[in-house]
């Protein structure tokens, strides 16, 4: 995307153990960088309430399912601008 000059404007990453609390320190630190759009949308979220560097928790697989089908269907509803 960086090649073409685009950068997201909604970012989503979702993990369950200590190996993704990495990804979620660079979701973070991109925020401040070149890497992703001002004002983008950014949710990094673990599966389960425990200490974590995400913003938010999801509470387990069909929690996390219910949220990827409600994107999709939002998805669905907008018009290209």
């Amino acid at each position: 995307m960086q090649e073409r000059e685009m950068l997201p404007d909604f970012v989503m990453c979702v993990g369950d153990d200590r190996s993704d609390e990495d990804m979620f320190e660079v979701i973070i630190n991109s925020m401040a960088g070149p890497s992703i759009a001002p004002g983008a949308e950014v949710f990094a979220c673990t599966d389960g309430r425990k200490p974590s560097k995400a913003k938010y928790y999801l509470d387990g697989t069909v929690e996390i399912v219910r949220l990827m089908q409600s994107l999709a269907c939002v998805a669905d509803q907008m018009v290209p601008v």
